[in-house]
């Protein structure tokens, strides 16, 4: 009999609990709207230099640190003194933002002919100018000006607030009332260059102390209906294909993390045009974060034959609509160079060539190999850039040391490291020796290897002897012996052994170069 009553009141209990949600997350809407990009530097003697600012001050004529400010307390009481921070041309405001300046200050005994606190904005070639002395504020607009007056106290801290609206007018808020609305005036109609798109400064004359114990405090606010590309950055340390996107979001991207709306379509779609038109290659949920990163697979790169530059555009689908942001151009790059050239040799082919030899590389991105010589292993000359993995040198002479090394290069034009350096003598005409500089065991190529792998390695020409006993052994992983492969007296030069290993079990092997001046160990895997 209690059955629709139960039924009834757990429908009250939903109905009840939804629409409670409902009204939290429309509140939390509106807190989103309201929300901007800020760059939010609470004392004057703490911003950052690592965002372009500095100030300057008629002080000894020059630009001073942000703890020379004048603002912070008028700590320096010096005569007509004024100052001003500032930042490069074009830093700050985005030419379809809209944005807003919070000051909070104090207006300071001021001179009669002195230019008083001051704080300008300049966006799309048009000056929103306020100054600021002590029981007035002066708009310039282009209507020559209006003036507002303040209460003559200046010990007391007034919050100013000037909000402008792209290519329109603007607002003077004093404490949160607005006092005065302005046109901003084109910069073509000045006779000099104002230098700086937003200052603030004051031009105090005698040291005040603050009788509050407050300091000036300083918020630069902008957003904009669409999302903005901030920056188009390529991945370091990879083989190209890739870039990192920063974007401001779109004033209607309202969700978050920690509330989420119950149903949101908020996304964002990153698209590259290279050429052959707009495809969109990544995408990001919308959660009211101020500035997203996202990465983006790139279809080329940039290289020696080709710029490899991409268009790239965000589009934000929110439940307003869809919005686009300006297009950015970039490129990806191969930052990583390639291998280092192996096996590098060198013969006697006739009575007047030498043929150089080396080890193909494997890269997808290879271009070409630079060839060098040298007389005194200390100038070095390009004498061939080729494809091909040997070169016949047929400028030679008797009596003569040649010193050869070879680099890789890519189609990104990366460089490898230059190969080991090979001094070719010439003693006889049919006497040929390659000497290698220092003893080295290379790593086995390829490994893992299925069955057979090859082991590089050089013998040095040391105080004067010709060679060495050299031995190379096999070990498995407990260390036993397995296998000899090399077990003779071998002349200085470079050289190269096969294993195979097509009896024995997969896992880790260790192998050995002993000589008489030199021993190493590296290991490799045998994977069938």
């Amino acid at each position: 009999m209690n059955f629709p009553f139960r039924f009834y009141e757990k429908q009250l209990f939903d109905l009840t609990k939804y629409l409670f949600l409902i009204l939290f997350l429309l509140f939390s809407l509106h807190l989103g709207v309201t929300n901007t990009q800020t760059l939010d530097f609470p004392y004057f003697n703490e911003l950052p230099d690592e965002h372009g600012w500095t100030y300057l001050t008629n002080i000894n004529g020059g630009i001073h640190s942000i703890s020379d400010s004048i603002l912070n307390q008028n700590s320096m009481g010096i005569e007509n003194a004024y100052g001003f921070y500032q930042l490069d041309s074009g830093a700050v405001v985005r030419p379809e933002a809209y944005w807003s300046v919070n000051v909070r200050a104090r207006v300071t005994e001021v001179e009669e002919n002195s230019s008083g606190f001051f704080f300008n904005v300049i966006q799309n070639d048009l000056l929103y100018s306020v100054r600021i002395k002590q029981t007035e504020i002066y708009l310039l607009d282009e209507n020559d000006g209006q003036y507002v007056i303040i209460e003559n106290d200046n010990t007391i801290f007034h919050d100013f607030t000037l909000k402008g609206v792209p290519n329109a007018g603007m607002l003077l808020l004093v404490d949160n009332i607005v006092r005065a609305e302005a046109f901003p005036v084109p910069l073509s109609s000045f006779s000099y260059n104002i230098g700086y798109e937003l200052a603030f400064g004051d031009g105090s004359s005698k040291s005040n102390t603050n009788a509050n114990g407050e300091w000036a405090s300083y918020k630069f606010s902008q957003h904009t209906i669409n999302p903005f590309i901030t920056s188009v950055i390529d991945q370091p340390n990879d083989q190209g294909g890739w870039i990192e996107i920063q974007f401001t979001k779109s004033i209607f991207d309202t969700d978050s993390l920690i509330l989420p709306k119950i149903s949101s379509v908020e996304m964002y779609t990153i698209e590259i045009d290279d050429g052959s038109g707009w495809t969109a290659v990544a995408s990001t949920v919308g959660y009211g974060k101020s500035i997203y990163s996202v990465l983006v697979p790139t279809t080329k790169d940039s290289t020696m034959e080709s710029n490899g530059v991409i268009n790239f555009r965000v589009i934000a689908g929110m439940e307003e609509g869809n919005y686009l942001s300006n297009e950015v151009a970039g490129y990806s790059l191969d930052n990583i160079p390639p291998a280092l050239p192996t096996n590098f040799r060198g013969e006697l082919i006739s009575n007047s060539m030498i043929k150089l030899c080396w080890s193909p590389n494997i890269e997808k991105d290879f271009y070409y190999y630079s060839l060098y010589r040298s007389k005194d292993n200390e100038s070095y000359d390009l004498i061939k850039e080729t494809i091909d993995t040997s070169y016949i040198d047929s400028n030679i002479g008797l009596d003569t040391n040649y010193y050869y090394k070879i680099e890789v290069i890519d189609y990104s034009g990366n460089k490898s490291d230059f190969s080991q350096v090979v001094d070719l003598e010439i003693t006889d005409i049919s006497i040929f020796k390659s000497v290698p500089e220092d003893y080295y065991l290379k790593q086995n190529y390829p490994n893992p290897f299925n069955p057979s792998t090859i082991i590089k390695y050089s013998i040095a020409n040391l105080d004067g002897g010709n060679g060495s006993d050299v031995e190379i052994i096999i070990y498995d992983i407990l260390g036993k012996e397995i296998k000899k492969l090399v077990n003779e007296y071998q002349q200085s030069g470079i050289y190269e052994v096969t294993f195979n290993a097509s009896d024995l079990v997969n896992g880790i092997y260790f192998y050995k170069i002993k000589s008489d001046n030199y021993a190493e160990v590296k290991k490799m895997l045998l994977l069938k």
